[in-house]
């Protein structure tokens, strides 16, 4: 029972802080092949993954 508690309660506590700016947002479109830069902040060493359709 205790190890199903903390399975649920884990992820609270491990999330990523990644900020984007706020040109990323709801219904943003881009270009197709157009070599668009996406940034934003994240803490020191942090792995971030970006994926596109």
């Amino acid at each position: 029972m205790r190890g199903l508690l903390l399975y649920l309660l884990l992820p609270l506590f491990c999330t990523a802080k990644v900020r984007l700016p706020a040109i990323f947002s709801d219904n943003l479109v881009l270009q197709q092949l157009g070599g668009n830069p996406i940034w934003g902040w994240a803490d020191p060493k942090e792995k971030v993954t970006v994926k596109t359709s």
